[in-house]
This record gives structure tokens, sequence and C-alpha cells, in this order.
């Protein structure tokens, strides 16, 4: 039997009770925003655009003599009949 309706109403109220201290969380989440402003959204927008940036110049550093190609022929690519093994 897939559930008994004692189950069905307990998941039905726990996922009630989610949705319901979910939004309370946001609306306390908005009013602190509107009494803090938009100075802390400004500062992490800025550090996230910094992280970006310093994430991709690193990866420019670490990766410039790779190159993309034929590669080595290893063992995630299929060999040809006419490789043999």
């Amino acid at each position: 039997m897939p559930g008994t309706i004692v189950k069905v109403t307990q998941n039905a109220l726990i996922g009630v009770v989610v949705v319901a201290l979910t939004a309370w969380s946001a609306f306390r989440v908005v009013s602190s925003l509107k009494e803090a402003g938009w100075r802390p959204v400004g500062v992490f927008a800025a550090a996230t655009v910094v992280n970006i940036v310093v994430a991709l110049c690193l990866a420019l550093l670490l990766f410039r003599n790779h190159t993309v190609g034929q590669g080595d022929g290893g063992p995630d690519r299929a060999r040809s009949p006419s490789q043999g093994q």
C-alpha cells in the first residue's frame, strides 16, 4: 500500500510548515534589506565581480600553455578497429 492517509496528511503539513517558514524568513530578509539600504548589495556585487576577474586571470596563468586537440588517445577515447588493442 503506497501510504496511509495519516502519512499523506503528515507530509502535506510538513510541506506547509516548510513553505511558511521560508516565506517568513524571506520577509525578514527583505525588511532588513530596506533598513540597511542597497549598500550591502552593491558591496556583494562588487566582490562577486572581483572574484570572477581574479579567477579568470588565474585560469589564464595556469592554463596558458594548455592546448585542446587530438590528445594522446587515452583511455577515454574509443579505439577504431584498425588500431587494434
